[in-house]
């Protein structure tokens, strides 16, 4: 282990690789004349022979490129060859601050709005690509001295779904090792045809992949991330382009119900409610078949149990088979009979444990990140740093780059240390004793904001396509021309931008990118909410951040009717509008607790809840909720907002969980008694 100049931080090889990689950064981003290999051995690898350095700085090229940076041979001077950076594939074209814009090019304002929209995309685990979504979203906002919104959720880095979702884009076969939800184990190399996510987890369809003849089998099939226990990419084949996917190939088509994963074990009938919920309602319209009258619906079944307990969840009645009615039933029973158990020892401890999340350095499958993924966070931060005056603070460098506070002032430090023998290319940073934040004294030496890879490029349009982006929206067009891998074609943008089919409609994209604004402006929002039972009010709330979960978007907020923070299902808001808190109304300014309050809204509270059976987390979502395990139980501590998701939720886990406060109990079996009130006056007609 090496220590740094200053002595604060212990270095690793890892360490010390990334930071010899931020001083190549530095030193060839700084010199206007190519430099030749005698020169880069004499700066940067003093100690190494020449066989030695020829091997090591070849390496090094091929890890910059991974940065971003393209190093390439521009001749020779005697025996040496000569080095420089390819400017058009490495540099961004970005104005200056206070330069006009060009045509063409990402403004502030195009950054800002990215880094607002697609930053949920960055904290959701399900999607496979979100390390090279964070370091993109780094280039492209380059502001590191105070955060444009908080980012939700504290997803660990997993370095198997890195790897999965690289090999997904970038068209790379993987030989994996695969356990299946039975337990066996199968070695197979695969060709990732898409992805898709839900409950909290990635899918891929693949399919098996012929290492002689590069054929694929032709019988997809779907793989869960978590399954995976080896990945490594085919060697070879990425430069070979081993295999295409249809254009109209569609990940989504893959993706079932929660009760069809599995074998099909028989076919189920549901009454179709004249106004269905809108999970209801999206199973209609996916998978199934309605009855030519419109009021049944038929789908195959895997799993019964999970099945009655979806339908309870949905709002559905089931028609046939007799044994689904009667577990239906069951569950609906157990639900009006819960009572709330005395909370244990263990409830006090999950509920303290929930509290503080688990740091967002937790790694699943790989140990600390490695030297190449240092440096391209290095990469990163040198590219903020480009004018005179530009700051860096490690809070705002922790949240953004998904790392811990020590790791983000330990990267502060290898900035201030990178630098060639001489000391001549280094960024004259000026920073605190304990590098809480860095700022760069004047512009000798600079940073140059940096272009996507191609990774980060495919990472960005699969996010944009989440979102319902096209190829002729203007910010994609602009950001394809200043910060996009010239590697990546026209073709592939417009692919990319096709791929998902969880686009919003028309009016939650305008929703979605008003929200974006309000936050970037930190601005308030008013618009018309439509809950669960149907009843729209309009509602006004102070935003805090956007989240995505099993296709849907959400908002968190303050609500200023209730009083509270509440969360909003954005395809159930309407008529969104920034608003100055100076224009509202009186009746919607409410700086305390409404006096019509429920006891469950004054309470607002997180509720802990023990899971008897597992598998209640796949079946269900949980949003914004932490799982909490101890040796003998799971636990769930969710935020109880007085709403109906909870105890809906719980009725139909009901008889596989346990609850711990009496108020909860009742509302379970409030709901559950109303909704077999309304079932049986339905029969009875």
């Amino acid at each position: 282990m090496a220590t740094s100049d200053d002595g604060l931080f212990k270095r690793s090889r890892d360490d010390e690789q990334a930071l010899r990689l931020a001083a190549l950064a530095i030193g060839f981003s700084n010199t206007e004349a190519p430099l030749s290999s005698q020169e880069v051995r004499r700066r940067w690898y003093p100690d190494a022979s020449l066989d030695t350095f020829t091997k090591s700085f070849s390496r090094d090229r091929a890890r910059l490129e991974q940065c971003g940076i393209v190093l390439r041979s521009s001749g020779k001077s005697g025996d040496w060859q000569l080095w420089e950076v390819d400017r058009a594939a490495s540099f961004a074209s970005a104005p200056a601050t206070g330069t006009p814009q060009a045509p063409g090019e990402l403004s502030t304002e195009d950054a800002m709005a990215l880094e607002v929209t697609l930053g949920p995309l960055a904290s959701d685990p399900s999607f496979a690509q979100r390390t090279d979504l964070i370091l993109a979203l780094a280039k492209i906002n380059r502001s590191f001295e105070m955060l444009v919104v908080e980012r939700e959720g504290d997803a660990p880095r997993n370095a198997r779904l890195e790897t999965l979702g690289s090999a997904l884009a970038s068209r790379t076969p993987v030989r994996t090792t695969y356990q299946t939800a039975s337990g066996d184990k199968g070695e197979r190399t695969l060709a990732l045809l898409g992805q898709f996510g839900l409950r909290g987890h990635t899918y891929f369809v693949a399919d098996h992949f012929d290492e002689k003849s590069h054929a694929l089998a032709g019988t997809p099939h779907t793989y869960r991330d978590d399954r995976f226990l080896k990945v490594k990419p085919l060697a070879g084949a990425k430069s070979a382009g081993a295999y295409q996917v249809d254009a109209d190939f569609d990940a989504r088509d893959w993706r079932v119900l929660p009760f069809q994963i599995g074998d099909a074990s028989l076919e189920a009938t549901f009454a179709v409610r004249e106004h269905p919920t809108s999970e209801a309602a999206r199973a209609l319209a996916t998978r199934g078949a309605l009855s030519e009258d419109g009021r049944t619906w038929t789908v195959t079944v895997a799993d019964e149990d999970a099945a009655a307990r979806w339908a309870v969840d949905v709002d559905m009645d089931p028609l046939s088979p007799a044994s689904l009615v009667r577990t239906w039933h069951q569950v609906l029973d157990a639900a009006r009979s819960c009572t709330a158990t005395a909370p244990t020892r263990d409830v006090a401890s999950a509920l303290e444990r929930a509290s503080k999340p688990a740091s967002a350095t937790h790694v699943t499958g790989a140990g600390r990140p490695g030297g190449t993924t240092k440096a391209r966070r290095l990469v990163a931060l040198i590219g903020a740093l480009s004018e005179q005056g530009d700051l860096v603070d490690a809070e705002v460098v922790a949240a953004r780059l998904d790392c811990s506070l020590d790791e983000a002032r330990e990267m502060l430090s290898m900035l201030s240390d990178a630098s060639d023998t001489e000391g001549a290319l280094r960024l004259p940073l000026v920073a605190d004793d304990s590098f809480e934040h860095a700022r760069l004294g004047f512009a000798t030496t600079k940073g140059r904001p940096v272009r996507l890879t191609r990774d980060e490029t495919l990472a960005v349009l699969a996010a944009l396509s989440r979102v319902g982006a096209t190829p002729d929206d203007e910010i994609v067009s602009r950001l394809i021309t200043t910060l996009a891998a010239p590697s990546v074609s026209a073709d592939e943008v417009t692919a990319a931008l096709a791929a998902s089919r969880t686009k919003p409609t028309p009016g939650e994209r305008a929703t979605l990118a008003t929200c974006s604004q309000a936050l970037a402006d930190a601005a308030d929002l008013r618009f018309a909410y439509t809950d669960a039972h149907g009843e729209k009010r309009l509602r006004t709330i102070t935003p805090d951040h956007l989240y995505t979960e099993d296709g849907y978007w959400y908002l968190r907020g303050f609500d200023h009717t209730r009083g509270a923070g509440r969360t909003f299902r954005l395809d159930r808001m309407g008529a969104a509008e920034s608003v100055s808190p100076e224009l509202w109304p009186a009746d919607d300014r409410t700086d305390t607790q409404p006096t019509n309050a429920t006891p469950a809204d004054a309470a607002n509270a997180d509720a802990c809840i023990r899971i008897d059976d597992d598998g209640l987390l796949d079946l269900f979502a949980w949003p914004q909720a932490h799982v909490v395990r101890t040796r003998t139980s799971t636990y769930v501590v969710a935020h109880d907002f007085g709403g109906v998701w909870l105890p809906r939720r719980l009725a139909a886990c009901a008889g596989k969980v346990t609850v711990f406060d009496d108020a909860l109990a009742a509302r379970i079996r409030e709901h559950a008694e109303s909704h077999f009130t309304m079932d049986t006056a339905q029969t009875n007609q």
